[in-house]
């Protein structure tokens, strides 16, 4: 082959690699921008919209507080908090009577729409606004629960946390084992709303 061949075949190679990388890149900059798109469609947060993964917190686990007050958060959830909030999280009272453990960004959400309720919700507001704090799940994985939501929730030692998809929920046990019970002996058939097993 003649060296000006040579160069027409080497042009031709060298070429073909820009177009596949230029082709690459615009479909990497299509793909960025349809998601931001469809986040702006859908009102999402802006940390919501590159997310490869929504987590779904499930499972109830029984768990004890330790003489601090703080209660180890199970492996599996703690994970998922590290990958969701770098483990930030903020609790607050529920008007059930329990905790509610929400990570952060989940939280923001929920702020923001409990502080658009009107003078009528000013009771929910003062429960769950009023009690709500920020904080840090340690590297050891343990959760320091306030001691005065402790007292306001009414948590002994032996406790549970039951995963309900965006947020958790940190009952006394022996208070949810009442409630549950009650609940059930009054049946739950109309709450179920037809829901089948």
């Amino acid at each position: 082959m003649t060296r000006r061949a040579c160069a027409r075949v080497s042009g031709v190679k060298k070429w073909g690699k820009v177009g596949r990388c230029a082709h690459v890149a615009f479909l990497t900059i299509f793909f960025f921008a349809r998601l931001f798109l469809m986040g702006m469609r859908t009102g999402a947060p802006a940390g919501l919209i590159f997310c490869w993964k929504i987590n779904v917190f499930q499972g109830t686990s029984l768990l004890s507080l330790d003489a601090k007050g703080r209660m180890t958060m199970p492996s599996r959830h703690r994970e998922e908090l590290m990958g969701e909030c770098a483990l930030e999280v903020t609790i607050t009272r529920h008007p059930d009577g329990c905790l509610l453990i929400y990570p952060r960004d989940v939280w923001l959400e929920r702020r923001e729409a409990l502080s658009k309720l009107g003078y009528a919700a000013r009771v929910l507001q003062r429960i769950v606004l009023g009690s709500a704090v920020d904080l840090t799940i340690d590297s050891a994985g343990r959760l320091l629960i306030p001691a005065d939501l402790r007292v306001l929730a009414g948590l002994s030692k032996e406790v549970a946390l039951v995963g309900l998809g965006t947020h958790f929920e940190l009952w006394d046990a022996q208070e949810l084992a009442r409630q549950e019970s009650e609940a059930l002996a009054a049946g739950i058939e109309a709450a179920a709303g037809g829901f089948q097993f």
